[in-house]
């Protein structure tokens, strides 16, 4: 074995350790030639409508993209198809974020990969965090969009406490962007409430 357990925490040894065996969480699959092809860690794959989705192949299509520097994908909770693909993207020096480019980037991974892969949102951001070898840590940016959450919760309390008529105008000048919040608030909702 690689080790006898984990210091001061014997319930986390017994999760990964079955019968002298590790387990790694880690998904991968033997082709057809008999060669081994990593394919994602087990607390990373996206699972969406019934299919689990690998986030380096999204990733890698998204890449392709001539105005895409990096991306990281994780998956984000929705209330219809379990997760939702969500892409964080940099751009190359010289290329604006903005709506349209966010749609052209899905439609291209639309080409790329199969159109269920292709993430539904994408979110672009001046750095993706990383670990200390330039890999993207996912769990940080599953974090970012809880510590999103927190926030539209925390609006939504102290729009109600306060009274909302006065206070919506101040933190929201457009109908547009009131709407979006208001879903945004409900759908977020739902979602902690069916947990």
């Amino acid at each position: 074995g690689l080790t006898l357990g984990y210091r001061k925490s014997p319930e986390r040894w017994a999760e990964v350790n079955r019968d002298g065996w590790y387990y790694t969480k880690d998904y991968a699959y033997v082709d057809q030639d008999g060669d081994y092809w990593y394919v994602s860690r087990s607390d990373d794959l996206i699972k969406s409508r019934g299919y689990l989705i690998s986030p380096k192949e999204v990733e890698s299509a998204i890449m392709e993209h001539p105005a895409v520097l990096e991306a990281g994908v994780v998956g984000v909770p929705d209330a219809l198809t379990g997760q939702k693909v969500k892409a964080y993207v940099t751009l190359k020096p010289g290329q604006a974020p903005s709506s349209e480019l966010a749609q052209e980037i899905k439609e291209h991974t639309k080409r790329v990969i199969a159109p269920f892969k292709a993430p539904q949102e994408v979110e672009f951001v001046t750095e993706l965090p990383k670990t200390l070898t330039g890999k993207v840590l996912r769990r940080q940016l599953r974090a970012s969009r809880g510590r999103q959450i927190l926030l539209l919760l925390g609006q939504l309390s102290l729009l109600l406490r306060l009274g909302m008529t006065s206070l919506w105008l101040i933190f929201v000048p457009s109908s547009l962007l009131k709407e979006s919040l208001a879903v945004r608030l409900k759908r977020q909702w739902t979602l902690l409430m069916l947990r």
